[in-house]
């Protein structure tokens, strides 16, 4: 029993590598970016999320950081039998200001 759960745990933390970075309109023109992945994700490969995320949003424009990015290491349990079998996973979190909006979200507004 435990090497199937086991072996769904890996399963699931490889997948959260293809995870984009999701985000939030704080204001207009400025978003707060997020992109996690497991442990064996590098803090470069998550800020690589985040910059495609912010070329999507703000488009040809461009983009430009607001702070010095929030990187964390948080622990997800999972509990078996009474034992945490959990695992963590790196967050990095950053805050862009669109130089110029996008076509597509000036269309919106």
């Amino acid at each position: 029993m435990r090497i199937i759960i086991g072996v769904v745990l890996l399963a699931l933390a490889g997948c959260a590598q293809m995870v984009p970075a999701r985000y939030s309109e704080l204001s207009v023109g400025k978003y707060q970016l997020e992109a996690s992945g497991n442990v064996f994700a590098s803090i470069e490969s998550l800020i690589a999320k985040i910059d495609k995320r912010a070329v999507q949003i703000c488009g040809e424009g461009g983009f430009e950081y607001l702070d010095g990015g929030d990187f964390s290491t948080p622990h997800s349990p999972a509990y078996v039998n009474g034992v945490d079998i959990g695992g963590s996973y790196k967050v990095v979190r950053r805050k862009i200001s669109c130089k110029e909006m996008s076509k597509e979200n000036k269309s919106t507004e």
